[in-house]
């Protein structure tokens, strides 16, 4: 039994969903002490886990469906220079007990923080996260994309360093340019692997841009009925009902959804393929990321990847809707058995040249 840090990266909510699932199987074997940036993935860990301390974290600016990497860079060089004040009695108290936990082992989603700590300490690190393919794997990438291709993969290798294992759970599997990196199918939630999907005709919205106003007005123009999720209201508008964020309605209408509009997160496109529902992927402009995941999910074709949406779009890909769902009755994946046991034995296999 080993004391391992998780540390959990809080911008979105795909890496604390994630971390859930792995923590609950950990947390049978290892005693763990769960770390996150204060926000909604802290928050969503705090209502599963008896203790979550918050530490310093790095957030995103988005703006009409848009990254705003100027404005992200402005409010994070905030951050820093307010470290300690923010940082304050509730973080170096969380310090004091991380020294007290002593621990063996760092394992982190994206959360570069504790990495920092673990490599002064020269404590093991293993990073379990999707972004790390960027730059650890030979991907496909369009010449228009290349530049945000750059930025994304240095600011990965930032958030990232240090590690002696990558994970990285996928649904496309390019070819491994580093070693010690392990392509696993994605980290489902118990929630999605016992739902029972339906045929209904409804199709499931979700935008984590909350002005993306386009996107709803183009939707009341169709003859088809919306559950439109991530504008934080709720309420009807001809076709289009909004729902406030309910996990148990959600899963509900994920279900009974005939396919899904969403941008390029990596959580709710694998739970869809997992569904074998058909996605129109409309990418945040300008995250390398959510872009990589729509380029991927055309190309084996389990949906569409359109940069912009307008009626010609949605309509297009509503009537194709059939043939993805053929496709993605070939998708296989029963449950996270093999990224548990990868994770298990590189554990292991660095306790073996570790302290514990």
């Amino acid at each position: 039994m080993a004391n391992i840090i998780y540390s959990v990266n809080s911008e979105g909510m795909g890496h604390a969903i994630r971390s859930k699932v792995v923590i609950d199987y950990l947390s049978k074997k290892h005693n763990l002490f769960i770390v996150s940036g204060d926000g909604r993935a802290k928050d969503y860990l705090a209502k599963h886990f008896k203790t979550v301390y918050a530490i310093p974290y790095i957030s995103l600016s988005y703006k009409d469906n848009e990254l705003k990497i100027r404005r992200s860079v402005a409010q994070n060089l905030k951050k820093i220079t307010e470290l300690k004040r923010v940082s304050s009695k509730g973080f170096r108290k969380a310090m004091a007990e991380i020294k007290e936990f002593n621990p063996d082992l760092v394992i982190s989603d994206a959360e570069p923080f504790m990495n920092f700590y673990a490599i002064f300490k020269k404590i093991p690190i293993i990073e379990i996260n999707n972004i790390s393919i960027i730059e650890r794997c030979k991907l496909d990438i369009p010449k228009h994309n290349k530049l945000n291709y750059l930025i994304a993969k240095e600011a990965i290798k930032k958030a990232t360093f240090g590690a002696r294992c990558y994970i990285i759970p996928t649904f496309f599997y390019p070819k491994q340019v580093k070693k010690n990196t392990y392509l696993v199918p994605p980290v489902l939630r118990k929630d999605i692997l016992n739902l029972k999907p339906t045929g209904k005709d409804n199709i499931l919205v979700y935008q984590t841009s909350d002005n993306h106003s386009r996107l709803v007005s183009t939707l009341k123009k169709i003859n088809q009925k919306f559950i439109v999720y991530g504008f934080n209201k709720a309420g009807k508008s001809k076709n289009v009902v909004f729902r406030k964020f309910n996990e148990g309605q959600f899963f509900r209408d994920f279900a009974d959804c005939k396919a899904v509009i969403t941008n390029g997160g990596f959580t709710l496109i694998t739970e869809a393929i997992y569904l074998k529902k058909p996605i129109l992927s409309i990418p945040v402009k300008k995250q390398f990321e959510q872009i990589t995941n729509a380029h991927y999910l055309e190309k084996l074709g389990y949906g569409e990847y359109h940069k912009d949406v307008n009626l010609k779009r949605i309509e297009k890909f509503l009537y194709n809707c059939d043939v993805y769902a053929q496709t993605l009755k070939r998708y296989e994946q029963k449950d996270n058995k093999i990224l548990f046991n990868r994770l298990d034995k590189v554990i292991m296999k660095l306790s073996k040249s570790s302290r514990f």
